[in-house]
């Protein structure tokens, strides 16, 4: 495992400092996956997420949502985009590092209680995004891993 506190580093150097833990590890793997932090849209720290998206130069995308959420946390003046619009948002911004399309969705039903009404939501939410998605926490996520990979 390696790690770097992204958002403690001077923006300036946020995609060097992704870029530096990639090619530090990635000739010992097949597979990297590098996690997101917070959203492209968010007012306050999307500098972090460009940084990590151009940094990381993604092969491939994978969306995290949360299903009841309508507007950014704590800025909750601001209304979260269409879907359709995030995923152009992001692969219109890797684009000119490098090229990546959204392969899959993952989306965060904590606040659902019910299981049946929890995969309804995955699965109006992988028919939105068009590519396939899970709740990895509440459903597991091998099914997907092997349709993406």
């Amino acid at each position: 495992r390696l790690g770097n506190p992204v958002d403690r580093v001077v923006s300036d150097f946020t995609a060097g400092a992704v870029e530096e833990m990639i090619l530090e590890k990635g000739d010992e793997h097949d597979v990297l996956f590098v996690e997101g932090q917070g959203s492209i849209v968010h007012p306050a720290y999307s500098a972090v997420t460009c940084g990590i998206l151009h940094g990381s130069m993604a092969d491939k995308l994978v969306l995290c949502h949360e299903a009841t959420r309508e507007a950014i946390h704590g800025y909750e003046e601001f209304a979260l985009p269409d879907l359709s619009e995030y995923v152009s948002l992001y692969e219109n911004l890797a684009a000119p590092v490098h090229e990546a399309d959204v392969v899959a969705g993952m989306l965060n039903t904590s606040h659902v209680d019910d299981d049946v009404e929890a995969a309804e939501a995955v699965d109006a939410f992988a028919d939105e995004l068009g590519v396939p998605a899970v709740d990895p926490v509440r459903f597991g996520s091998a099914d997907l891993i092997d349709e993406v990979f």
